[in-house]
């Protein structure tokens, strides 16, 4: 019986050892189970933080290359048009200050009380000739303004040497040669300093003359626009017209002559309503208000400041406008006191032909 109660109590302590060793496991089982889940979720949340980041980072990186794609295309697309511009002879808008207005008067010799004008455009329209001509001075003389060949590198200065006629007029470089490129040429060149400013044009009225003028009503500088060669233009048109009307083989011998008697009429008709027509369109489409353009001859301008008193068959267009015109304008800037006299009072003594 001692024997049988003993191997009883062995058991039941095995017994509850082993329920104990269970429990314990069981414990530590769960305690690693937990541990292991808490492993995880931190491992998950990590992995989701360093997904999120990665997100970020991609649509940073995303949002960056489009805002560097953006400015990249505003850069090209601000290039393009700087290029354009510059293709096209078109000026940036600048302003000189006091100090660049001050020395530029200085060093291009400006004298109290004179009328200062500066001569500009393209180079080859006749700048050079419409100064002589405006001076009363035969192109090719020794006192006359160098033209052609001897085209002008820098700005030329000239004083009116009439009496009572105050002008200093300034030949300026034409535009689109190397001395004086189409990009910035109001600036580049000074235009801001004159009393007024000339656009000289021959055959086409360019997107420079256009930047000239806008810089000119921008700072209120009074500008004039002159188309010259008037003359040989019309003259041209009258061949063409001429070339027609012998080529027509309809028309009799007496049908060409009459058609060849209102030749010269029509063609300074058509020269005059398609070059005003013109300019008005260029006008319009830059929003510049609109100016008038004065169709002239150097010649016939020579003629009328020497006081030529044959003007009969000299066709005038627009000279007598133009000359009393700038003379206006001298009068009304002017602070001298005193009267000035008209500058072209033989028109009333002439019937030129129109």
């Amino acid at each position: 019986m001692k024997e049988d109660s003993e191997r009883a109590l062995e058991k039941s302590r095995n017994a509850q050892y082993d329920a104990q060793k269970q429990a314990e496991d069981h414990r530590k089982a769960k305690e690693q189970a937990e541990a292991d889940k808490r492993g995880a979720e931190r491992y998950s949340q990590k992995q989701e933080a360093q997904a999120k980041k990665d997100r970020e980072a991609v649509l940073a990186a995303t949002s960056a290359k489009e805002d560097a794609e953006r400015n990249a295309r505003k850069a090209l697309e601000a290039f393009d048009e700087a290029q354009r511009k510059w293709k096209q002879g078109v000026q940036p808008a600048t302003s000189p200050s006091e100090s660049q207005v001050d020395a530029l008067r200085k060093s291009r010799q400006f004298r109290e009380g004179a009328f200062h004008v500066g001569v500009a455009g393209l180079t080859g329209t006749g700048k050079s000739s419409l100064i002589n001509a405006l001076m009363g001075v035969v192109t090719g003389t020794p006192e006359a303004v160098p033209t052609g060949n001897q085209h002008t590198k820098s700005v030329g200065r000239y004083i009116d040497a009439r009496r009572n006629y105050p002008h200093i007029w300034y030949d300026v470089p034409g535009a689109g040669t190397l001395t004086a490129p189409s990009w910035n040429y109001f600036h580049d060149q000074g235009l801001f300093v004159f009393d007024a400013v000339m656009v000289v044009w021959d055959n086409r009225f360019t997107d420079v003359d256009i930047a000239v003028l806008e810089n000119c009503v921008r700072l209120r500088i009074p500008a004039f626009i002159i188309r010259t060669k008037s003359d040989v233009h019309i003259s041209n048109i009258e061949e063409r017209m001429k070339d027609v009307v012998e080529a027509d083989p309809t028309l009799t011998n007496k049908d060409r002559k009459s058609r060849f008697t209102v030749i010269p009429f029509s063609a300074r008709a058509e020269y005059i309503s398609e070059t005003r027509q013109g300019v008005e369109l260029s006008l319009h489409n830059a929003n510049l208000p609109p100016m008038k353009v004065y169709l002239v001859s150097n010649k016939t301008i020579t003629k009328i400041v020497q006081g030529d008193k044959n003007m009969r068959n000299v066709r005038v267009i627009d000279e007598f406008d133009l000359l009393n015109d700038i003379w206006a304008l001298r009068r009304a800037t002017s602070n001298r006191g005193g009267s000035i006299p008209r500058m072209h009072n033989i028109r009333a003594n002439t019937t030129p032909v129109i």
